[in-house]
Order: structure tokens, then sequence, then C-alpha cells
């Protein structure tokens, strides 16, 4: 699963990389993105459009929406199944921006927390869904998910699944394939490629949602190499 993630890049850093046209937000450093919290994410409406949802997708149907329990993932193999997902990956996809996440490594019988990078720390993109609903006043509430996939060989041991991380080349094909052509959209969600992620251990401040400084993303004090593979 992905629970926790961080988007440490500036804003202008993010609108060059995912070429945003029209940002209705002006993103910030976040150092422990949590769920249910407001996150940006890269929407396409005849352009890139860059807006503020929040993180946990409540499916439009859903008749008690404030008692349903946000989904905060998505299991890739089942997207066209789920009744919960299946409109939404049709017709609603986006680009989650993050530079990396956490998972918890069970260790000694202790869960130790590690950060997921890319090498080079590089900006890259979640396949995300969102939905859509009106509050009791009419407003539209807009929600997102984040999906998952079989973990790569290199973070099996932390956990068995892993976000869907989008190769550059694909968040086109994520973005803008049609409902008709599911399939293609399908075929960008993959296990991102072992040799290209790394990953370290962090302190036990990103356990708390509360807390979102610089302190989650630095290596923990006792252990300021990476962690052997």
């Amino acid at each position: 699963m992905c629970g926790r993630y961080t988007i440490v890049h500036t804003h202008k850093e993010l609108i060059a990389r995912f070429r945003v046209t029209k940002a209705l937000i002006e993103s910030r450093a976040r150092f422990n993105i949590a769920p249910t919290q407001k996150v940006p994410v890269v929407i396409y409406e005849s352009q890139r459009v860059l807006e503020e949802v929040s993180w946990g997708l409540i499916p439009s149907w859903s008749k008690e929406p404030d008692k349903f329990k946000p989904l905060i993932n998505a299991r890739a193999e089942t997207l066209a199944e789920k009744p919960s997902f299946r409109s939404a990956f049709k017709k609603r996809r986006c680009l989650i921006p993050a530079d990396g996440f956490f998972e918890w490594q069970t260790k000694a019988g202790k869960k130790i927390p590690v950060r997921i990078t890319l090498k080079e720390g590089t900006l890259f993109s979640f396949a995300g869904l969102y939905e859509d609903r009106k509050d009791p006043a009419g407003e539209t509430l807009r929600t997102c998910t984040i999906i998952t996939v079989p973990a790569n060989e290199k973070i099996a041991p932390i956990h068995e699944r892993m976000p869907a991380i989008l190769r550059p080349e694909d968040e086109e094909i994520w973005l803008a394939t049609k409902p008709e052509e599911t399939e293609k959209a399908f075929g960008c969600l993959k296990s991102y490629p072992d040799d290209q992620i790394e990953y370290y251990e962090v302190s036990s401040l990103v356990n708390s949602a509360r807390v979102d400084t610089e302190e989650c993303i630095a290596p923990a004090a006792k252990q300021l190499r990476l962690l052997p593979e």
C-alpha cells in the first residue's frame, strides 16, 4: 500500500516537470503527507491543470459519504471490476506528484520507517484516480486515490505492494487515453525497475501524521547509510 509520501520540490519545479499550463494552487514542500489531507494532483481537462483534492476517494454513488471510509489506495489488478473504481479508471485518471514515499520495515519485531525514492531524488508521479461528488450545499468535492501494484524485488522485503509509479513516457497515455481504450491505460501500471529505486531509514517522527517537517526525511541518526538490499 501507500500511506505516506513526500513532495519536497518547489512549485516551479513541479510545474515544469509535469508541463502544467494552468495552476489553481501554489504547491509547497510537504514532508509527511497523510491520508485525508489535501494533495496536489494533475488532471487533464483540455490542458494540464494542477489542483488540490482530498486524498481518500469517496465514490459519487455513496449515499452516506460522511460514513464512507475514504479509499486511499486501489489495487491495479481489480480496477476494472471494483464498483468504487471502475468508472474513475475509465474517465477520471490523474497524476499525483511525489518525490518519495514511506513504508515500514519489520526488523527484530519493530516497525522501522524508511523513505523510498528514485535515484537522483527526482520528481515522479503516482498513477491516480479521482472522483467528484456533491456536498449538501451542492458544492463539488473532489477526492483521489493512489493505485498500487505488486512490489518489485527491491521493495518486496519491506512490503508486498508499492505505488504504481508512472514512467515519464506513460504519463500522457495515463492522462489522455479514451474511456474505450482502458487497456492502453492499464499497460502503464507496472512495478518500477529495481535499479532505479533506493531507500533509507528515517526517524520515527514520520509515524505521526501531525508532524510535517524536514526532519521526517532526514536519515535516521543511527543509520546514515542506505539500508542493505
